[in-house]
């Protein structure tokens, strides 16, 4: 039987957090292990993801920030999706290379559109003709969209990150998380529930309010074990 994994990119957690206010993940580290990891530079997200996923610097994988200058468009891409602009052999091909029955989901962790994941989740706002922009998000399987807008509504995208960020967002990631194992079962699954990571930075890592964030946070995570 393929040996199953589930990765969980949970924004701004340390080992330092990992404690009275998370009595969930003390009991999971408590099972296991709880190592710290080396960040890269820079520590973003984009950067931190694609090494995480790739196990190479960002002077290897080629994501060196969250917004990236094309020199051939004169342009700045913004937190763009493609997995093209990855270079290296991501996570879940790695696993395939060595037991072509792994399948993989990806939800929410940067760069997974056109990815060769067989299921993928992220958010994608909608530009059209007239101006309008429609927050949305993207699924592949195609079905998969309705199926999750079903269960749990509308993907909080304001809620995401930015000035309105909150556990709302976190909360549906890891809800359509559960949705996929109970369907799907992948072999690997990937989910990045990001809200921890607006908090601290709003008031500082010591105050009152990242307490409760972190407790907010380690409830939300205890159904995926």
């Amino acid at each position: 039987m393929t040996r199953k994994m589930l990765v969980i990119d949970v924004a701004a957690l340390s080992p330092a957090e990992v404690g009275p206010n998370t009595p969930e993940l003390q009991r999971l580290a408590a099972r296991g292990g709880l190592y710290p990891l080396r960040e890269p530079f820079p520590s973003l997200t984009c950067p931190s993801h694609a090494t995480l996923l790739t196990g190479s610097l960002p002077s290897a994988h080629g994501m060196i920030g969250n917004c990236l200058y094309s020199r051939e468009y004169a342009k700045l891409f913004n937190w763009n999706r493609s997995s093209h602009l990855v270079a290296g052999t991501p996570l879940w091909e790695a696993a395939r290379a060595r037991d072509p029955r792994v399948r993989t989901a990806n939800l929410f962790l940067r760069n997974c559109a056109d990815s060769s994941c067989e299921i993928r989740v992220t958010e994608r706002p909608v530009y059209w003709i007239s101006g309008h922009k429609q927050f949305e998000f993207f699924a592949e399987p195609n079905a998969l969209h309705a199926e999750l807008v079903h269960k749990l509504g509308p993907f909080p995208f304001m809620n995401f990150w930015g000035p309105l960020s909150n556990i709302k967002s976190s909360q549906w990631v890891i809800g359509a998380a559960l949705h996929v194992l109970e369907q799907s079962d992948p072999e690997l699954l990937l989910v990045y529930p990001p809200f921890l990571d607006y908090d601290g930075a709003r008031f500082g890592p010591e105050a009152p309010q990242v307490a409760a964030a972190l407790a907010a946070m380690d409830s939300a995570l205890a159904p995926l074990w």
